[in-house]
């Protein structure tokens, strides 16, 4: 995966700021999929909002293991994310263009963030694809 930005939903920020995310002890399970729908990240807020490609050949939603560092300083909230790999086994998947993050513990799957790719990727039957995801994935202020 290139080296990209994710964006905030604005939905997001909200929800955090109403305790709808707990990104502590007892964290929401937090999901990334693909997606070849372009997000608006000021009027999307739930997944179904953003179809997603379709679960074959190796591809399917993953879990990430997340985790939030506080700057005790500035007092930024940091939410950093492990890297995802996916590889292509008896066919092809894709294409996708976007990586989107979404809280699978929120009742309607609210969404979080998302990267644009820049182009269309299809992962082709034995080749794979290492999602990288910048430390941090985004930040709270």
């Amino acid at each position: 995966m290139p080296e990209t930005n994710f964006v905030k939903f604005k939905s997001f920020i909200s929800g955090f700021a109403k305790g709808e995310h707990c990104f502590g002890k007892y964290s929401d399970v937090i999901k990334v999929y693909l997606s070849n729908t372009a997000p608006s990240a000021g009027e999307d807020t739930v997944k179904s909002d953003i179809p997603g490609i379709t679960e074959q050949n190796g591809y399917h939603e993953s879990d990430l293991v997340v985790s939030w560092d506080i700057d005790s300083e500035s007092g930024v909230a940091m939410l950093l994310a492990n890297d995802v790999v996916y590889m292509a086994s008896g066919g092809s998947f894709g294409p996708f263009r976007y990586v989107i993050l979404y809280n699978d513990s929120h009742e309607d799957d609210a969404l979080i963030c998302f990267a644009d790719l820049g182009e269309e990727i299809t992962v082709q039957s034995g080749d794979g694809i290492l999602l990288t995801f910048p430390s941090p994935v985004l930040t709270v202020e």
